[in-house]
């Protein structure tokens, strides 16, 4: 416990020192998260198949961080081709693999690409905000469903979590994110943008979580990697997060062209 709490601390001293310092130290630890994130989905299955998969991968999501929508679509579906072709060559690569590999390489690119506009268009206390509503989120859910859960929320991927849990850290989250959105971001967003998203990071946040730990399942693996003491891999750490970024960027799409 003593191990985690400082791998915490530290976690949390890099992440701030990477959001409030400057955007480009904050696109370079993105750039880092993410590499050692498509190491890690690399390395789910034992019989790995070619190396380049997880390189494509990167590659995808790091050009999709440069270029608009559209082009960014081309990007994907040139990824996508490229998976199929290797699938094609190298038996190793399953239809299942390519599925899965090519879900997260979409989940990663658009989490990156939110964060890095909505860093952009709203400020660096925008990225917080999100932060300061998953871990909201997550303490809340733990914290009640420790004190009065007793119905599961879905057993078969996540035994301990519980329905009050999921309650609790919904309305922690959406407390927390409104309040933090209406006293630092009111003047970047509007209220109801605010509003609403505070309302959807805990769902999405406790979505991340529940859909990273059905891959875990699937592959028995207790963590995805090892680079955190006590804390296990990117993936571990920044499950919700990638959900909530996705979710945030497609609300900000809905929502300028319902304006």
């Amino acid at each position: 416990m003593k191990q985690r709490t400082i791998t915490g601390i530290i976690l949390a001293i890099i992440a701030a020192l990477g959001i409030l310092i400057d955007i480009s130290i904050f696109k370079a630890l993105l750039y880092i998260i993410v590499a050692i994130a498509c190491h890690e989905i690399y390395h789910l299955k034992e019989n790995n198949y070619s190396i380049i998969t997880p390189i494509l991968m990167f590659l995808m999501v790091f050009v999709s961080t440069f270029v608009d929508s559209g082009y960014m679509i081309i990007a994907i579906s040139i990824y996508f081709i490229l998976m199929v072709l290797i699938s094609l060559i190298d038996e190793r690569l399953t239809l299942n693999d390519v599925t899965q590999n090519f879900t997260f390489g979409i989940l990663l690119a658009y989490a990156l690409k939110g964060a890095i506009g909505i860093y952009g268009s709203a400020g660096r206390w925008a990225i917080v905000w999100i932060f300061v509503a998953n871990f909201a989120t997550d303490i809340g859910a733990y914290y009640v469903g420790s004190l009065i859960g007793k119905h599961k929320l879905i057993e078969r991927i996540s035994p301990k979590k519980t329905i009050e849990g999921a309650i609790g850290g919904w309305l922690s989250g959406f407390v927390f994110g409104t309040g933090f959105g209406y006293f630092v971001l009111s003047q970047y967003l509007s209220m109801p943008f605010i509003v609403w998203s505070s309302a959807l990071i805990p769902v999405t946040a406790q979505m991340g979580d529940l859909f990273f730990s059905m891959i875990k399942r699937k592959y028995n693996i207790k963590d995805f990697g090892r680079i955190f003491p006590g804390h296990g891999g990117v993936l571990d750490r920044i499950d919700s997060i990638i959900f909530s970024l996705f979710a945030i960027q497609t609300l900000i799409t809905i929502w300028s062209l319902l304006q």
